[in-house]
C-alpha cells in the first residue's frame, strides 16, 4: 500500500513537469544592517582592535501565526542563524574576524499606536543568546540586547496573482507582515579574547505562506508573443545549377490527305 509521502512525491513531480512549483515559507524575522566590533584583549600588552562591516539574522518566529485582533500578545520567541562580514583589523591579520552561529531570541513588543484592526506600530526589546564559530579560533558564546520599532500588519487569508506572460501564483498566508528598524549591543566571549559590538539596521517579518507558483507554458501549439524565428540562408558564394524542366514527348501529327 502506497504511503502519503509517495503520493505527495508524485504530486510534486507532476506539478514540476507542468511548470508549477509548490512552495512554503515559515513565519520569520530577517534583519540586515551595519555593525562595529571592538576586541578586548585578556592579557596586558595587547592593544584594543576595531573592525566594522555588515551583519544579518534570519529566524523562525512561530508565535506570529497566532492572530491577536485585540493586540494583547506582547511576547515573542524565535530561533535562527546569524552571520557577519567584517573587515580585518590589520591587513596581515592571520584570520578573518567574522563569526557566525545559531541563536535563541525572546522579545516583547507592546503596541505604540493602532491604525486599524490589523495594522499597528509596535515598540519593544529583545534579548538573545548565541553560539559562535570563527575560522581559526575557539568556539565562543554571545549575548545581545536590542530595541525594535516596526510597523506590523496581520495577514490571514488566500492570495493570488498573475503576470502578462501567463504565469500565476496562489496560496494561503497567515502571520505578520512588517518592516522596521533596530539597534542592539552584544558581548562575546572567546578563549582568546572578549568582544563588544554595536549594530543597527532594518528588520522585516514575513508570514507563514504555502501555495503553488506556475510559470508561463513553454510547450504548446501557440507561439509566445515577441518570439522571433530565425532561418539560416544558403551561402551566397555557392551557385547551384538546376536542370531545365523536361518537356513531354510529342508525337508528330500526320498530314491530312484531301479527297480529290
Amino acid at each position: 500500500m502506497k504511503t502519503l509521502s509517495s503520493y505527495l512525491g508524485w504530486l510534486v513531480v507532476a506539478l514540476t513537469a507542468a511548470g508549477c512549483v509548490p512552495f512554503a515559507t515559515p513565519p520569520a524575522r530577517v534583519s540586515v544592517g551595519a555593525t562595529s566590533m571592538w576586541r578586548l584583549p585578556q592579557r596586558d600588552g595587547v592593544d584594543v582592535s576595531h573592525s566594522s562591516g555588515a551583519t544579518w539574522r534570519a529566524g523562525v518566529h512561530p508565535l506570529d501565526v497566532v492572530m491577536d485582533p485585540n493586540a494583547r500578545r506582547w511576547f515573542d520567541v524565535g530561533a535562527g542563524y546569524q552571520g557577519e562580514t567584517l573587515r580585518r583589523a590589520e591587513r596581515d591579520a592571520p584570520r578573518s574576524p567574522s563569526a557566525h552561529g545559531p541563536y535563541l531570541e525572546i522579545g516583547a513588543y507592546p503596541t505604540l499606536a493602532r491604525f486599524n484592526e490589523r495594522s499597528r506600530l509596535r515598540l519593544g526589546g529583545f534579548a538573545s543568546g548565541e553560539l559562535l564559530f570563527r575560522e581559526g579560533a575557539s568556539t565562543g558564546t554571545g549575548q545581545t540586547l536590542g530595541a525594535l520599532l516596526e510597523f506590523s500588519h496581520d495577514v490571514d487569508g488566500p492570495f493570488a496573482g498573475s503576470g502578462d506572460d501567463g504565469g500565476f501564483v496562489f496560496g494561503q498566508a497567515l502571520g505578520k507582515l512588517s518592516a522596521g528598524v533596530f539597534v542592539n549591543a552584544s558581548f562575546r566571549q572567546f578563549r582568546e579574547q572578549n568582544e563588544l559590538g554595536v549594530s543597527g539596521g532594518l528588520s522585516f517579518r514575513i508570514p507563514y505562506s504555502a501555495g503553488v507558483a506556475c510559470c508561463a507554458p513553454i510547450f504548446g501549439s501557440s507561439r509566445n508573443k515577441g518570439s522571433v524565428e530565425v532561418r539560416s540562408a544558403p551561402p551566397a558564394h555557392r551557385l547551384v545549377r538546376t536542370a531545365p524542366p523536361a518537356r513531354p514527348n510529342r508525337v508528330p501529327a500526320r498530314p491530312r490527305i484531301r479527297d480529290q
